[in-house]
């Protein structure tokens, strides 16, 4: 006989994310990483913060270019508002 699953609260939405999360990095592979794969992560990581909070060079003041709109095609009764035909 098999016993049956009792819960303690209505949803397990933060364990169902942790079991997602942990299944999508096996399958990465980052379960198999070393401590100097780790240790790479972490110096590119670092480099990249560096650049980014470095200030940009300075540019020319040219104007940017004005954007126009574009009018997409409406193609088919799947990009209007009309709702779709009575089949009865």
């Amino acid at each position: 006989m098999f016993g049956r699953f009792i819960t303690d609260r209505d949803r397990n939405d933060g364990l169902d994310c942790r079991v997602y999360s942990r299944a999508a990095a096996a399958v990465a592979g980052m379960d198999r990483y070393t401590d100097a794969t780790w240790q790479t992560i972490e110096d590119r990581i670092a480099e990249m913060a560096k650049r980014v909070s470095q200030p940009a060079a300075p540019t020319t003041n040219q104007p940017k270019p004005l954007m126009r709109p574009v009018q997409l095609p409406v193609r088919g009764r799947f990009f209007t508002n009309d709702p779709p035909p009575r089949r009865w």
